[in-house]
């Protein structure tokens, strides 16, 4: 029997739809909504953020032993990917730090081994997901030293950029690495995961509701026109999503996860625009997760066997899995939807040289 639900479920969960209602109300530019959405979240925050209680990446992982393992994270030089990196080394997984700014990768590199004990093994390889001859470098890197490969974290991620920004192949950016990049980096780490039975989270976010992946789909470039960045954005998670699904579906010898962090004020919130930034910078004291909070649903997928909380193909929010997300963008985009986006990825890398 679940326990009884009490005063402060109540509080949390109307703050939770205020917070839901405040990132919507800032992604379809409707500041005067946002601001009032706001000042209900610090009324309740008054109440609520006393007794905020979320996992850490430690604390999940506290009984896990990676040793022998084999993990690849993307975007691991800042937030929650260096969190995530971190903890998989500390349970004694031989961990690819993977990014784009070598300058980075080698001083993230140097930290945490400082940090760590001695035994922890930590490498780098060179990842620009908005260049797909670097994810191309970056996976034959790897797989020349390692046959086997059991984690792959597809971490990496821009958000709401105000301004369209395009790859190195031409695609928009945000659905571009945070989508295309990822999906053409885990196809050619594929046999080495298959070999080791091994598992691919990839990270998505609340904001994938506010996708038009059907409309992303009916281009040859998974782009929507007109430029609205918090579609693009909502498209590039919904897109993460979806593969995970795809993924479980069509690949044997491998189970894939897709996650939402939760709210956590990082460098991804560079990006967006000067007011929304000072929102995110307002709420975050009392709503947002820390990055070790962060990480844990990542952590949770990537290590865990308990078929209650971790699901193959599923969405997974606070460390469980939310079977619902998935069903409603199946619901809004077609029960296919899975199915026909891996088909026009596959045809987009095929049209670009990169099949």
């Amino acid at each position: 029997m679940g326990r009884s639900i009490g005063p402060l479920d109540i509080i949390t969960g109307v703050a939770g739809a205020s917070v839901a209602g405040w990132v919507v109300a800032c992604a379809k530019g409707h500041a005067l909504t946002a601001t009032a959405v706001l000042g209900s979240l610090l009324g309740l925050a008054y109440i609520r953020a006393p007794s905020r209680t979320f996992p850490t990446g430690e604390a999940v992982t506290e009984s896990v032993d990676l040793t022998g393992k084999v993990a690849l994270v993307t975007g691991a030089t800042s937030g929650i990917g260096v969190e995530t990196a971190r903890v998989l080394a500390l349970r004694g997984a031989h961990v690819y730090l993977a990014a784009r700014n070598p300058t980075k990768l080698d001083a993230t590199q140097k930290q945490l081994l400082a940090e760590l004990p001695s035994t922890c093994k930590i490498d780098i390889v060179t990842c620009d997901l908005g260049d797909l001859q670097s994810v191309k470098h970056c996976a034959k890197t790897v797989l020349a030293s390692q046959d086997t490969i059991d984690i792959v974290i597809n971490n990496a991620g821009i958000m709401a950029l105000p301004t369209r920004t395009d790859t190195k192949q031409g695609l928009e950016s945000q659905v571009g690495v945070c989508h295309v990049g990822h999906f053409y980096l885990t196809k050619l780490l594929l046999p080495a995961i298959q070999k080791a039975q091994g598992r691919i989270v990839c990270l998505s976010s609340s904001g994938h509701a506010n996708h038009d992946i059907k409309k992303c789909l009916s281009s040859p470039k998974l782009e929507t026109d007109p430029y609205d960045g918090w579609v693009a954005y909502g498209n590039a998670k919904a897109s993460n999503l979806l593969n995970a699904k795809a993924l479980s579906t069509k690949i044997d010898n491998v189970t894939a996860y897709s996650v939402q962090p939760g709210g956590i004020f990082t460098g991804l919130q560079g990006n967006v625009d000067w007011y929304t930034r000072l929102q995110f910078s307002v709420v975050a004291p009392f709503f947002f997760k820390s990055v070790p909070q962060g990480a844990a649903t990542t952590l949770l997928c990537a290590t865990s066997n308990d078929p209650e909380k971790v699901v193959n193909g599923e969405y997974h929010d606070n460390c469980q899995a939310d079977k619902t997300a998935l069903e409603k963008v199946m619901e809004a985009a077609g029960k296919d939807v899975p199915d026909q986006l891996w088909e026009a990825t596959e045809k987009l890398l095929k049209d670009l040289g990169f099949d």
